[in-house]
Order: C-alpha cells, then structure tokens, then sequence
C-alpha cells in the first residue's frame, strides 16, 4: 500500500472470538459484503476513520483456527496475509483477535500469525466475561512473551477500543517489521505449537475463568459420585424402553401396509 488512504487492516481469529463485533465497533457498521474472486466465502470491507484523519481499510476474514490452507476459510485467510489473494493488497497491520475466556486454545493461532512478521496487536476480547468469572492474564508479560502488543477489549460493550485505535494511528505509518524476537514453535507440529501457547499462557500469568455457573450446577449432578451414575442408568434404560415401545407400533404399521399391499396385488 503506498498511500495513507490505501492502509489495509486485516482482522483474523477463531470463531466466536467476537471479530466481527470488534470489525463493527471499528468501522460503524460501514461495511460491504463480497466475495474473494473464484471462491464462495464471504468477507467484509469497512473503513476506519482515525482521530488524525487518516483512514483504514479493515477486511473482516473467516474465523479459522489454523493458518495451513486446508479449507476455504484458511485458504482465504492464508492468501490475504500474504497478499496472494487479486484485487487485495497484503495487509499492513494484523489485529489478532482471541477469546480470553478461551486464551490456553485460541493462542495456538498466534504462532503462525506472529511468524509472517507484520504488525500485529494481539486483542483478548470478551475481557468483562473473563473479569466477571475471576479470571485473570498480565498483558504486560503476554506482551513481552508474544514480542507483540496486547489489549483487552469488550467489543459488545466499546471497552478497551481506544487501545485498537492508538495501535491503528501507528499502523498507518509503520512499515512491516522482521519477524519478533520471540522462540516460536515448529508451525506444522500442532503437539508442539499447543505447548507453546500454553506456556505463553502461564508465564503471561493467565488465570482462566470458572465455568459458567450452569455449567458448574450440572457438573455437580453429573459428576457426582452418586447421582451420576443412577442418572446415566436413568437415560441408558429410557432409550432402550423408547426404541421397543416406539419399534412395536411401528412394525405393526409396517405390517399392516405390507399386508393391504399383497391384498391388493392379488386382486389385480
């Protein structure tokens, strides 16, 4: 991209990591739907106007979990970052977007972003969730782990955006740097990219969040040591008397129209 006008943002991370809440926030709801030219996966445009007057091309991506092009999606997502894909140029800065409710899994996704070397801040959305059920991470340490910057943010909410924006002002005056100074795993050895991420995860002193208190209530019945076995036993017995209550009128049926058929085949 040459000009201030032509910045482009790329936004990427899992599904239901709430990237396209952020994209929306960002950009106002000024998107426009298309399609990437010979595939059927859908993405989305928008501009950000920036405090300085600049503005931002965002490009809203396929929530993926792994950068190797295997499916559409990461097909896609794998062209644009780097800058394969016609009429889009490659992306001069990289909002990484992962749940932090969910950060030991969605961090895997950080190695092969990080590796490409663009700018890139590192969001843990959904922070009121994480907060709400006493979970925890130190973005200062994350940061220094990741060699990337990181802000948590609550997109459904607007908390937090004014840290995407400051990176953003930068953005559109930053050139691609070398790749961060940080150990990243072997990208194809998903064992070994996952303890990576977990223990990115530990020394940025994450503390994940309890479960969700209805989780919590049927765990309770479920797991115990008593009432978990009489309710499996209840389940098992009522699908074995459903499938031979439900199978006796259903062959009964079955006969019977067997029976009318050859009826009336032997009256023709």
């Amino acid at each position: 991209a040459a000009g201030v006008a032509t910045r482009v943002v790329a936004l990427i991370g899992p599904p239901n990591a709430g990237k396209s809440t952020l994209f929306n926030r960002l950009t106002g709801l000024r998107q426009k739907v298309a399609n990437f030219p010979g595939v059927t996966v859908e993405h989305h445009l928008g501009k950000v106007h920036l405090a300085s007057g600049r503005e931002i091309t965002a490009v809203d991506l396929p929530g993926i979990y792994s950068l190797q092009p295997r499916t559409d999606d990461e097909r896609v997502t794998h062209d644009v970052l780097l800058g394969k894909m016609p009429g889009l140029p490659q992306p001069d800065a990289v909002l990484l977007v992962l749940d932090s409710t969910n950060l030991a899994r969605h961090l895997v996704l950080a190695a092969p972003v990080l590796s490409l070397g663009l700018p890139t801040l590192v969001v843990l959305n959904m922070a009121d969730d994480l907060a709400k059920r006493g979970g925890d991470v130190d973005i200062q340490a994350l940061a220094a782990q990741l060699g990337a910057p990181v802000a948590l943010t609550s997109a459904s909410r607007g908390e937090g955006i004014d840290k995407v924006t400051e990176f953003l002002e930068g953005a559109t005056v930053m050139q691609h740097r070398p790749a961060p100074r940080v150990e990243l795993p072997v990208l194809n050895d998903i064992p070994r990219c996952r303890e990576w991420a977990a223990n990115i995860g530990a020394k940025g002193k994450y503390q994940p969040p309890a479960p969700p208190l209805w989780t919590r209530r049927l765990d309770s019945i479920f797991l115990d040591p008593l009432a978990g076995p009489a309710v499996f036993g209840i389940v098992v017995l009522a699908v074995f008397q459903s499938i031979f209550s439900w199978a006796t009128p259903l062959m009964d049926g079955v006969s019977d129209v067997i029976e009318a058929s050859g009826k009336w085949l032997g009256t023709q």
